[in-house]
């Protein structure tokens, strides 16, 4: 296929960087900039020699640190020079330094070389033969069916580069690419891949989490809680599991038909209850009380909150679970203290209450009643 660069071509360009440029204030010492190996001036390769070239610091590309030799120049944005002239601003170039123009990107050059380097970065060009096309798919066509070569397809379309400078791989190049990265060296550690959709990579977390928003379902507790290592799951169900092992779900059924109806602790459930369903459990016939405006504590002693998962407490960890009656009954009546103040006389109104629960003598209503008249009154106060 022709070339479509209308031009004629200089003959042995050399490959440019095109940056921004223009003139930069110097301060102290003219010739401080950054550094880069002298290469073989006859081959263009590294000679192994380990002295450097010094860049001054008004020629060094910022974002790759490598010498400037082209620069655009542009007053704001409405006209932009490109040229080699890389010390001059844009209102140093004269028309009669315009050898060219280019109306479609509205950019003026310098020099016939600088209009074909330049143009050259937006070709569908091959890195390796030079023949141009004009779409990238007939490219990535020829690489792969003419020099058994493959472009990564997720870099060509986020990575912030032209054409020339994405690398070619061999098919398994590319596969470790993907999945691994390319090197320590590079920072690069592969595309992330969703564990639900098999074969789909992103170019980075941030594409995945967008992804995952879509079409996925993220825990917002873990999120809240350890951002860096929560999970995320298939569908809703599979998350409603994760909720009913880590988390605290309201089971009642209007609740439930809600989704997402969960707290990150007993607390915030008793809170849940108290407010939107008075405070008891119908069926489960839980006694609930609370601890300040905000925020409400379960009194569970009086029916295990197990669930229907194998008969696992919902929320409740292995250690939890092997905890001796007696060490829960311990922690269920220093909780109460907590709540009462510690007031030795609150808390043997407590005791004796409860004890006419176990026997019988009054009901969970009658117990309730009795806990928000008498005991928890601050805490059952509406906002």
């Amino acid at each position: 296929m022709p070339d479509s660069t209308d031009q004629k071509k200089p003959a042995n360009p050399r490959r440019q960087r095109v940056s921004r440029g223009g003139k930069q204030q110097q301060t102290g010492n003219p010739r401080r900039g950054g550094y880069r190996k002298r290469t073989d001036s006859n081959t263009g390769e590294d000679n192994g020699d380990e002295e450097e070239e010094e860049i001054p610091e008004g020629e060094q590309c910022l974002i790759c640190a490598e010498k400037i030799e082209i620069a655009a120049l542009t007053p704001e944005n409405e006209k932009i020079v490109i040229t080699e002239q890389i010390h001059d601003d844009f209102d140093d170039i004269t028309d009669k330094d315009i050898v060219a123009t280019n109306d479609k990107y509205n950019v003026q050059f310098t020099s016939k070389l600088v209009e074909y380097e330049t143009l050259r970065l937006l070709e569908n060009a091959c890195c390796i033969c030079n023949e141009t096309f004009l779409e990238f798919k007939q490219l990535i066509d020829h690489a792969k069916e003419v020099h058994s070569k493959y472009y990564c397809l997720i870099c060509s379309k986020f990575k912030k580069a032209f054409k020339l400078e994405l690398p070619l791989f061999t098919y398994k190049q590319l596969q470790k690419h993907q999945s691994e990265g390319d090197g320590e060296e590079s920072g690069f550690t592969g595309h992330p891949n969703c564990k639900h959709c098999q074969g789909k990579r992103f170019y980075s977390e941030d594409e995945l989490n967008v992804h995952i928003r879509d079409r996925h379902e993220r825990c917002h507790i873990c999120d809240q809680l350890n951002p860096k290592t929560a999970d995320y799951y298939r569908n809703y169900d599979n998350l409603y599991n994760h909720f009913t092992k880590l988390h605290y779900v309201c089971t009642v059924p209007s609740c439930i038909e809600k989704r997402f109806v969960v707290f990150r602790d007993d607390l915030d459930l008793t809170a849940h209850m108290l407010k939107e369903h008075g405070g008891l459990t119908g069926s489960n016939n839980r006694v609930v009380i609370g601890s300040n405006s905000q925020h409400f504590s379960q009194l569970s002693t009086f029916e295990s909150r197990r669930g229907a998962n194998n008969g696992r407490w919902m929320g409740e960890d292995d250690e939890v679970l092997q905890q001796s009656p007696e060490i829960k009954k311990r922690r269920f009546e220093e909780r109460a203290k907590h709540y009462l103040n510690y007031n030795n006389d609150k808390f043997n109104d407590f005791t004796s209450l409860n004890n006419n629960f176990k026997n019988k003598n009054i009901s969970a209503a009658e117990l309730f009643d009795l806990y928000k008249q008498n005991l928890f009154i601050h805490q059952t106060k509406k906002n």
